[in-house]
């Protein structure tokens, strides 16, 4: 009597084999010996059975599903991932995988549970003299502590605490971020840094202008910590400030990755130059940007921004001083030495041999000229021109002067920048 045939399988010598095409986002799952991936699942089943073949062949197809899920979990745990801010994929990357940072959490929960339970005494301990029928009990009674004493130890137990909470609620915060349903610590508390990846993403900032704002958030975190918006005063600004003159200019790796506290500590000792003013000023308008914007989008329960109007420390600079520092252009040499090599190494097809040209010709920015569109080459009264404007997504001026039109430069036409194919007048 022929064998009963069975869905999913094929029969060998009177056995059944596995005979399922393999989905293709798993086949870097099933590889053969020589470690290319496989299509079909051809392994033995080790029955004759039809029944036991037919419940081996639905156990596998159900193992599909299951790494079928488990791959998209990890697709989208890879999104969420590339989302994390810089210290918050620190965080994970120091835990290892996210059921390892599930742990930590979970552990920090624990550790906060002890501490609150191991408060300090409140005070002495009386004898319970019982009543009606029940006989007194005998308590030993504490001696009272000093007040002192007390106000110490309750100090330090809320220190602790404090400190518990800090730790863990920026672990809280990136599970969150990566979808757990998770308490953050000593509640969700909204910081500095907090309202600052706020504005980042409202205010659509490109790659570039969020890493330095990120950079401000960061140093100022490493300063002041993890302290609430609504608990911010101006004299945290002016402390910072004062701070972040010492900060060192430093291209190496080690020295800018280290603490705020420890850098500057570093810069003194070995009396490294420290940022300029420009610098520092810039950090101090990434904060006080995102405070103003916090308070415009109500976010971290604050009434009034403490940080407005606030000027920073300045060093008096002679007028002398004032020209040596400032940044020179070009000479003419050096423009025409930049253009010789534009022309020898760049293809007038592409847009590298193009922005060198343009920039030395009209004297816009170059974020302006860099930010350029097709269809930001115009016409006007039969001239050709270019618009620097912030229409698109992705531009942006300095401020509404720099809303302009320039005629492009005769030099520019002349070297064939209308026939590059890079520009589509009408």
């Amino acid at each position: 009597m022929a064998q009963k045939a069975i869905a999913g399988t094929r029969l060998r010598g009177g056995r059944y084999y596995l005979n399922l095409t393999i989905p293709a986002e798993l086949r870097h799952l099933y590889r053969s010996a020589d470690g290319k991936e496989r299509l079909v699942l051809t392994d033995t089943l080790a029955t004759a059975d039809p029944k036991i073949a037919e419940r081996r062949v639905t156990v596998q197809k159900a193992r599909f599903i299951e790494e079928a899920e488990a791959a998209s979990r990890k697709t989208d745990l890879v999104a969420l991932l590339d989302a994390l801010t810089p210290e918050q994929r620190a965080i994970y990357d120091d835990a290892g995988d996210l059921e390892s940072l599930v742990r930590k959490h979970q552990h920090a929960m624990t550790a906060l549970a002890l501490v609150q339970a191991g408060g300090p005494q409140v005070g002495p301990v009386a004898d319970f003299e019982g009543g009606g029928d029940t006989p007194p009990i005998k308590v030993q009674v504490l001696d009272e502590p000093d007040a002192d004493t007390w106000e110490l130890e309750a100090a330090d137990h809320a220190n602790t605490i404090k400190h518990v909470q800090k730790h863990d609620r920026k672990t809280g915060k990136v599970l969150q971020a990566l979808g757990k349903d998770v308490a953050s610590l000593g509640g969700d508390v909204v910081t500095l840094p907090d309202a600052g990846e706020f504005f980042i993403k409202t205010e659509h900032y490109n790659p570039q202008n969020a890493a330095s704002m990120r950079y401000s958030m960061r140093r100022w975190r490493e300063y002041h910590g993890d302290i609430a918006l609504k608990d911010l005063e101006r004299g945290h600004l002016a402390e910072f400030d004062e701070a972040a003159r010492g900060i060192p200019v430093s291209s190496d790796r080690v020295i800018r990755a280290m603490q705020m506290r420890r850098v500057i500590a570093e810069a003194k000792a070995k009396n490294l130059p420290t940022i300029s003013d420009r610098s520092r000023f810039k950090m101090l308008d990434h904060i006080k940007a995102v405070m103003r914007h916090a308070l415009d989008k109500g976010k971290g329960g604050m009434k009034h921004d403490p940080f407005a109007g606030y000027r920073p420390f300045k060093v008096r600079q002679s007028h002398s001083a004032k020209r040596e520092a400032k940044v020179k252009g070009f000479s003419p040499e050096e423009v025409r030495c930049i253009l010789e090599i534009v022309e020898e190494k760049c293809d007038r097809q592409h847009i590298d041999y193009w922005l060198p040209w343009l920039a030395a010709y009209t004297g816009a920015r170059r974020e302006e000229i860099g930010q350029l569109m097709v269809q930001n080459v115009t016409t006007v009264r039969g001239i050709p021109a270019l618009h620097i404007t912030d229409l698109e997504v992705g531009q942006k001026i300095k401020n509404a002067h720099s809303l302009r039109v320039i005629p492009i430069p005769p030099a520019v036409i002349d070297k064939g920048f209308l026939g590059s194919g890079l520009v589509l007048l009408s």
